[in-house]
């Protein structure tokens, strides 16, 4: 069967963006799962769903299915490309998400210490507030305790 010549290169620039998208998908499960021995697992399963599925929906778009040289080296120059291009830019723009998940959650932390050394009586919303940026907190950073709920007064 005879494919034009445009027809293959549409094929192989959606394989090159399909590339560049498992290039992401790795970029954030290396952010969410990273410095966590436990989670490495977990990252590796989610990352490989992840490649298995833009991978056949970018063969099924570009080809129907029909595996390719060329198609699975522009897979490969994608990903390629997104390491070399993108990738520490990402990491950039990452960083400060971080770095805010980090601060609202030690500030939510330090309110609960100055309520617990009054002893004055904090509200509920507040402490589900702060459990809430604890566990975000803790999913990102792996914290290892976890916070102690403040009896009611």
């Amino acid at each position: 069967m005879n494919i034009s010549n445009s027809i293959q290169l549409q094929a192989f620039l959606r394989m090159i963006a399909s590339g560049v998208a498992i290039g992401f998908v790795y970029d954030v499960c290396r952010f969410v799962f990273r410095g966590r021995e436990g989670k490495r697992t977990v990252s590796d399963i989610i990352f490989w769903i992840a490649c298995c599925t833009i991978s056949l929906f970018a063969f099924f778009y570009s080809s129907r299915y029909e595996i390719r040289l060329y198609l699975v080296l522009g897979l490969a120059c994608g990903w390629a490309v997104y390491v070399l291009l993108f990738s520490r830019a990402i990491e950039f723009f990452l960083s400060p998400i971080k770095q805010l998940i980090s601060a609202i959650g030690d500030f939510f932390d330090f309110l609960r210490q100055k309520a617990r050394s009054s002893r004055k009586r904090i509200s509920a919303a507040a402490q589900n507030a702060s459990l809430r940026f604890w566990y975000i907190k803790k999913y990102i950073f792996g914290q290892r305790a976890k916070p102690k709920k403040q009896p009611r007064i």
